[in-house]
């Protein structure tokens, strides 16, 4: 559930909203920062309002995950208790759901659960191998350390991703606007080629005969224009999802030049998580079965 905070400045009087998504109000107050100079107001954002919100507001990413542990470093570096280094960390973080996470985190570390276990209870920000490197470091005492190598593999990870969706821009663009030319050639071009086509009584190649066929069934239910789009909308959307089939990454791995780029990306997210584990003193079975398990859906 979504909360709005309204946190007012009892000096100044002035007033800022903040989102957060957790299912508690002292827990929202903890996601929204609350500084002790300010109060505190929390309104439910339910029914269609929530819907529009999750569906146009910022989701989270990469870049959240490198400020919360970055953070977190400065904050234990300097002797800043965990409880104090998460309140702080929840006012910099701009996504609900890490805000709610923070706030979550917080509740059941002051229950007596260990930080771990605490950020293991969100598997969809904080993978199996974050886990472990916190796991780690709590044996070891090194969490401060900890937090400060994964802020630097999550920040590598992020400029690699970014680089990667720059390349993929193109290709997008290419696949769209060629939607759009062969929908408009259906409604346009191609019926009047096929009258020629037809009086002619030529012998034609399968890839016209399909774009005649496309383009009459276009011209009988023009609505069917909107499945292609619809479809290639979807597709990007559930991508992610998509991608975690194995029989789709295997079909990736062997296209020309993508495949390649895909091999070694999974090869650096492998090598790299498997250095930070070994330095955090992870053993080397239990080290390579994590990195295993960032491949396994």
């Amino acid at each position: 559930m979504l909360k709005k905070v309204v946190l007012t400045n009892i000096y100044t009087s002035k007033s800022t909203e903040v989102v957060v998504d957790t299912d508690d109000d002292t827990k929202a107050v903890l996601g929204a920062g609350k500084a002790p100079n300010e109060s505190a107001l929390v309104t439910d954002i339910g029914g269609l309002d929530e819907a529009i919100y999750r569906l146009t507001g910022k989701k989270p990413g990469l870049d959240e995950a490198v400020t919360l542990f970055s953070g977190m470093a400065r904050c234990l570096e300097r002797n800043i208790s965990t409880i104090k280094s998460l309140e702080l960390m929840a006012a910099r973080l701009k996504t609900p759901r890490f805000r709610g996470a923070v706030a979550d985190i917080s509740h059941h570390i002051l229950s007596g659960d260990k930080l771990s276990d605490c950020f293991a209870m969100h598997p969809d920000l904080f993978t199996s191998d974050i886990v472990a490197l916190l796991h780690a470091g709590e044996e070891s005492g090194q969490i401060a350390a900890v937090f400060k190598q994964i802020a630097h593999g999550q920040g590598k990870s992020q400029k690699i991703l970014r680089k990667l969706r720059a390349g993929m821009i193109y290709p997008c663009i290419v696949v769209v606007l060629a939607l759009a030319v062969v929908i408009i050639m259906a409604f346009t071009l191609i019926p009047a080629i096929s009258k020629l086509y037809i009086s002619m009584n030529a012998t034609l190649p399968m890839a016209t005969k399909i774009l005649m066929a496309f383009s009459d069934i276009l011209l009988k239910q023009p609505w069917m224009a909107a499945i292609p789009i619809i479809g290639l909308m979807t597709f990007f959307k559930y991508w992610p999802k998509i991608y975690r089939k194995p029989l789709v990454q295997v079909a990736i791995t062997h296209m020309p030049t993508v495949g390649n780029i895909v091999r070694k990306s999974a090869a650096m997210v492998s090598f790299r998580t498997l250095a930070l584990l070994l330095h955090a003193n992870v053993r080397i079975a239990t080290a390579l079965e994590i990195a295993r398990l960032l491949f396994v859906d």
